[in-house]
């Protein structure tokens, strides 16, 4: 082999090796600094509306969500999950009856390092008096969504978040008016939290996995691969029609914690949830 055989050789190993190691770069990268903060919770009585606010440790931002209602049954209707860049806002209502018990809502951050091209976007739909609204916050192009959240404005415990599902480079939500409807004018805001994919980014979901046989129902699935961390939740209901209520979207290590009632009048019809984890090398 003469020299300048060799030298081009040595030089398209280099390039191999060069285009290998840029392939497996943001797997190694990941996502620095993931934890999920102390969760905060509200007051626990009676009142009709709550709220609580959970942050992140200085320096990090809020790159997943979680929301809880404790007690109040089928009573209590989430309003609010939304992520800010250093926290995360999870807000209540009793439905139009209301309720003597006493309940508290819990928020949940999942924080990290700054990824790359961080950023929070959202969508709000019109106000108007209506029965069900749906829309979508999407990423920058080149981005990913790490995860999302919700916010109804002018529903007053008349209105139900449906879903919150972060998907590749966008977080869809839907809102219901309950089976009495909804006099007021509501709109619903969805939130999409980007970033460049840290590395391995996959959303993780098994499909209509569940038929509860109660009206009270939990669910956990051990989503993320091995290897991988849960960066968000979600989840999503089919043939809930503003019946049946979440309560929980708890995150942990690798899987999701979904808590739902149904409304506190029953619902007849056969509906579904699935949890949502949006997972990453950590």
């Amino acid at each position: 082999m003469n020299g300048r055989h060799r030298r081009r050789v040595v030089a398209g190993l280099l390039v191999l090796l060069t285009v290998q190691v840029g392939l497996v770069g943001p797997a190694s990268a990941a996502v620095p600094g993931l934890e999920i903060a102390p969760p905060a919770t509200s007051a626990s009585n009676s009142s009709e509306f709550k709220s609580a606010t959970a942050s992140c440790p200085a320096g990090k931002v809020v790159v997943g969500t979680g929301a809880r209602i404790n007690g109040g049954g089928g009573d209590v209707v989430l309003d609010e999950v939304v992520p800010r860049e250093g926290s995360v806002f999870v807000g209540a209502y009793e439905d139009e009856d209301g309720t003597t018990a006493n309940w508290s809502v819990t928020a949940f951050a999942v924080c990290a390092n700054r990824p790359s091209g961080y950023i929070i976007t959202n969508a709000v739909s019109t106000t108007a008096v209506r029965f069900e609204t749906e829309l979508s916050a999407t990423c920058p192009a080149g981005r990913r969504a790490l995860g999302g959240g919700a916010q109804i404005t002018g529903g007053l415990g008349e209105v139900s978040i449906d879903d919150v599902f972060p998907g590749e480079t966008s977080s869809h939500t839907k809102g219901f008016a309950d089976q009495t409807g909804n006099a007021g004018a509501w709109s619903i805001t969805a939130f999409a939290i980007c970033a460049f994919d840290p590395g391995g980014l996959q959303v993780v979901f098994p499909q209509n996995s569940s038929v509860p046989g109660s009206p009270t129902s939990s669910f956990e699935f051990q989503q993320c691969p091995a290897g991988k961390r849960l960066i968000s939740t979600g989840w999503d209901f089919i043939n809930s029609l503003g019946q049946v209520l979440i309560t929980g979207s708890v995150p942990n290590t690798n899987a999701t914690l979904v808590t739902v009632h149904e409304d506190d009048d029953g619902y007849n019809a056969n509906w579904q949830v699935t949890t949502i984890a949006v997972c990453a090398f950590a």
